[in-house]
């Protein structure tokens, strides 16, 4: 009899459970000691401790976000049974939710020692932080949820109730800092100082965050916001608003005289022998505080790029086209019917003004004439387009830090990493739409979310520092397809195998210096 007949002939079954990104997962946890953390806030005689539960519920908020009641169902699917040698039937919905009751008080403070853990663990800089503010939407009333309200929508869903999110990341690999659930119809421009607030609070036992540099957008940078970063010596960078009393700045230099001022920055979709698409020039720029007294110098970076140039230039010939069809319209009903009355016109005269306030002092018009004999006449003023093109293109960065021109371009550029964060928060670990009605455990929930975007955005940094090149998303679609194959004999034993590992598995496992997927087949430690 052939080996594999005899073998064949003594299998009751085989199955297969998913190890999935298991084994480039859990040593990130394990590093940050997430599971001790909230165990030592939340100490408990449950059968299932607390950090247990909380990092079962990040794992799958990772690896295949389900609704709290499908988690347990998902966990059989999974290796996770052998991993931590409970059973899935533990999780079920009602022990997830009393985590999320358990953590609230203290999920503050278990953010900051798990913070205060990853920055030492992984010598991370936080020299520069990017800062911005999300919406995290709602299905439903929420009528005791206070924090959960109508505001300006950023997921375009106007007519849902929502919450907003503060949240801070580091210019050096994206990593998570600080966050904040806060309330849905919160102004950006009211949140700037409590950030800073609550970002000095949690880093003040961090030797290495000193003098740390807020980048944010122009929402976040008003007048009064300005003066109190000067005031409290905060460093910042960002554009300032579309201001008059910032335009003989905007305006010092010529177009021709900054296209003299070629900048090496490029996007990454740019090749660095391309022509320069960023021009800038230094000056000093004064703002004076509106409800706030004060007046303050900063350094200014006047830029021009000739994609917003092209962008500008497109959207006033488009506002303008419509503009003058408005009034070509107009123009051919003059005295006829309704347009024999001058008040009429004038009327419809004005709500192309109101249509079109960016393009219509370009255009010259003239009506003149009793009612039923009116004339109207308009022609485009080649004078004012000339002077509104030579604005094209153009805006102000500002700062109170001495940042080279090519610093402050590029500092600024990297903003765009805290919003793809967001879109991963929002995307794969899916925080919304969120079902919860109870505003602790939305916080929690949030808290959840937070602990996985933290582990995702570590494992691309381990990746990168490791010449790895790849968003976790790909990462994790990588690993994917990692399974156990489980061989079941008549004599129930059973033999457990993960399944032959892709080149990519192979040599991402040795680049990081990541235990043996095996490992997982039976319990860990998580201390």
């Amino acid at each position: 009899m052939s080996q594999a007949i005899e073998f064949a002939s003594n299998v009751d079954k085989q199955l297969s459970r998913w190890l999935g990104a298991i084994p480039v997962l859990m040593p990130i946890f394990q590093n940050l000691n997430v599971v001790s953390i909230i165990n030592r806030y939340c100490p408990c005689q449950a059968d299932v401790d607390e950090g247990t539960v909380a990092l079962v519920l990040a794992l799958n908020r990772l690896m295949s976000p389900r609704p709290l009641y499908k988690v347990a169902e998902w966990m059989k699917e999974t290796v996770l049974e052998e991993t931590l040698g409970i059973s899935p039937e533990k999780f079920h919905d009602r022990r997830l939710g009393d985590l999320l009751d358990a953590i609230h008080p203290h999920i503050d403070n278990i953010w900051k020692d798990i913070v205060h853990h990853a920055f030492q663990r992984y010598g991370i800089s936080l020299d520069f932080i990017h800062y911005d503010i999300t919406s995290l939407y709602f299905e439903g009333e929420y009528e005791d949820a206070d924090m959960v309200n109508y505001g300006y929508s950023r997921d375009s869903k106007s007519d849902c109730k929502q919450v907003n999110l503060r949240l801070n990341i580091t210019d050096e690999y994206g990593i998570p800092v600080a966050y904040k659930v806060i309330n849905g119809k919160t102004a950006d421009r009211t949140t700037p100082m409590e950030n800073m607030a609550a970002l000095r609070e949690l880093l003040a036992a961090m030797p290495e965050s000193n003098d740390i540099v807020i980048i944010s957008d122009q929402g976040m940078l008003d007048r009064d916001v300005i003066i109190q970063y000067h005031q409290q010596n905060i460093g910042y960078l960002g554009p300032l608003p579309t201001l008059k009393e910032y335009d003989d700045v905007l305006m010092s230099v010529t177009t021709a005289q900054l296209k003299e001022h070629p900048l090496e920055y490029r996007p990454r979709n740019q090749k660095a022998d391309e022509p320069a698409i960023y021009y800038g020039v230094s000056s000093k720029v004064k703002i004076t505080g509106k409800k706030i007294e004060g007046t303050v110098e900063a350094s200014a970076l006047i830029l021009y790029s000739t994609n917003k140039a092209k962008l500008d230039e497109d959207k006033r010939n488009t506002l303008l086209k419509r503009y003058l069809e408005r009034l070509e319209s107009i123009q051919k009903r003059i005295n006829v019917r309704r347009y024999k009355k001058a008040e009429y016109v004038k009327e419809q005269i004005s709500k192309a003004q109101r249509k079109y306030p960016s393009v219509q002092q370009l255009v010259d018009k003239q009506l003149i004439g009793e009612d039923g004999q009116l004339s109207f006449t308009f022609s485009v003023n080649s004078e004012k387009v000339s002077q509104v093109k030579e604005r094209d293109g153009r805006y102000l960065l500002a700062s109170n830090r001495p940042l080279s021109e090519e610093e402050m371009l590029s500092y600024f550029k990297s903003q765009d990493r805290i919003e793809k964060h967001i879109r991963t928060f929002k995307g794969p670990i899916r925080v919304r739409p969120i079902f919860l009605h109870n505003q602790q455990r939305i916080e929690s929930l949030v808290f959840i979310c937070m602990l996985a975007l933290l582990v995702f955005s570590i494992l691309e940094m381990q990746a990168k520092r490791n010449g790895i090149v790849m968003t976790g998303e790909r990462i994790m679609k990588q690993f994917q397809t990692m399974t156990v194959v489980y061989t079941i004999f008549k004599d129930s034993s059973c033999w457990k195998q993960v399944a032959p590992l892709t080149q990519f598995q192979n040599e991402f496992i040795r680049a990081l210096g990541l235990p043996d997927p095996d490992i997982y087949l039976k319990p860990v430690k998580l201390e």
